[in-house]
């Protein structure tokens, strides 16, 4: 048994299903404590259905785990709190905190009503957003000497690259991938890490991608499933396939990782290149009428 997170407590929100229980499951089988968060929700974030946090949390038990369910609301700040407060009451402290909790849609850009829009903002900014000021709260309260604080948060490969009608969703993911590089910045001194993983593997949320598309007119000729460089994938990819990182990016071994971002899936681990500048032309006086022949020119040298 591995136990690379032997005593360490972890906070994992949406981790009822999909790739949160897989999270839940691998750090607990490492040695963790676990707060399993989850509403039940559906996979467009409607709904509830009661138990599925505990549902993780009689597994963990049952394999020799400790664990315990929290329902809280992590998208509002008395949710964001009460999470927190959850793993302190029931393990005196919380020492990684991910940021799973997500929901999908697929819509094209014109059809995204107003609601929407906020339900995705909502789920995947607050609900990163509140639960980590509660956590740096926390962690900036305890001594800098014991302190090993770990702060994931999960994007997606289609935040990072775009896709086809997932503006909603894919903005609120390209949200949190600029959040971990800001936060990354702003915590280091108080060693606290904080690091992005874009996983994929097949959920309930990678079948809606599917058959949403297959169900919505299409204007264009674009699959908008994937980024264009993604290598091929040698095996259909599964929840397991990222567990085993996330839990070693939490674990005290990755203390000296910190405002990166991973895309993970099926045996592949690839570090994200940060925004960086491309081909520029240097000029002085530029007028409009040579705009066209410098921006053909920078696009051509950057293909």
């Amino acid at each position: 048994m591995d136990t690379l997170n032997e005593g360490r407590v972890v906070a994992i929100t949406g981790a009822g299903r999909g790739l949160g229980r897989t999270y839940a499951l691998s750090f607990a089988a490492s040695g963790a404590n676990v707060v399993v968060n989850d509403l039940g929700t559906d996979v467009d974030g409607t709904g509830a259905t009661a138990g599925i946090a505990q549902g993780v949390v009689d597994e963990i038990v049952a394999a020799g785990g400790e664990a315990t369910a929290d329902t809280s609301d992590i998208s509002t700040a008395e949710g964001g709190r009460r999470l927190v407060d959850t793993a302190i009451e029931s393990y005196g402290q919380l020492d990684v905190l991910v940021c799973n909790a997500g929901a999908y849609r697929v819509e094209w850009l014109w059809d995204t009503t107003i609601e929407g829009w906020d339900s995705m903002m909502r789920v995947h900014l607050n609900g990163l957003f509140c639960p980590a000021i509660a956590a740096i709260e926390h962690w900036r309260g305890r001594p800098a000497a014991e302190l090993d604080a770990r702060l994931i948060c999960i994007t997606s490969q289609s935040g990072l690259f775009s896709a086809e009608a997932t503006a909603a969703y894919d903005t609120a993911k390209t949200g949190v991938a600029g959040f971990v590089g800001v936060a990354a910045k702003e915590l280091a001194p108080f060693s606290i890490t904080v690091n992005g993983v874009a996983p994929r593997a097949n959920t309930r949320m990678t079948e809606l991608a599917l058959t949403g598309r297959r169900q919505i007119d299409a204007p264009g000729a674009g699959d908008g499933m994937a980024p264009t460089n993604r290598p091929k994938e040698t095996r259909a990819p599964v929840p397991d396939d990222i567990a085993p990182f996330v839990s070693w990016l939490g674990s005290p071994e990755s203390r000296d990782v910190t405002g990166r971002i991973f895309t993970v899936t099926a045996g592949r681990i690839t570090l994200i290149k940060p925004w960086s500048n491309g081909p520029s032309h240097l000029g002085s006086d530029i007028t409009m009428g040579e705009m066209r022949g410098i921006v053909d020119g920078l696009m051509a040298e950057a293909d």
